[in-house]
């Protein structure tokens, strides 16, 4: 860690040449330790976090397919129970159309 270090310092200066005395300096050699200090706690958490989702998706996962599922199985229940009655409204109308049609021939008698 510390010959990169000693790499960037000697590298930042030639990443922003025209910069002079207008920029405040960044202390980029004292952030990139604090990370690198600061990594084993970080990875820890990230580990935590990781294991906790896990978890949870072990807990909740099956309940939630089979939710899913049960509601697909609901889903195709009612796109067949709404195509038996546009079927039923159809026979309905054309039954509503004979009639008419047969009521209005014999008034035109």
């Amino acid at each position: 860690a510390n010959l990169y270090l000693a790499w960037l310092e000697e590298a930042l200066p030639a990443l922003n040449p025209g910069s002079g005395s207008r920029c405040r300096p960044l202390m980029v050699p004292e952030r990139v330790q604090s990370v690198l200090d600061s990594w084993p706690a970080e990875s820890a958490l990230f580990c935590g976090t990781a294991t906790s989702l896990w978890q949870a998706v072990l807990t909740h996962g099956p309940r939630h397919c089979e939710a899913c599922d049960n509601w697909a199985q609901a889903a195709r229940g009612q796109e067949l129970a709404h195509s038996r009655q546009r079927q039923e409204c159809l026979r309905i109308a054309e039954a509503l159309r004979e009639a008419t049609a047969e009521f209005t021939a014999r008034c035109s008698l």
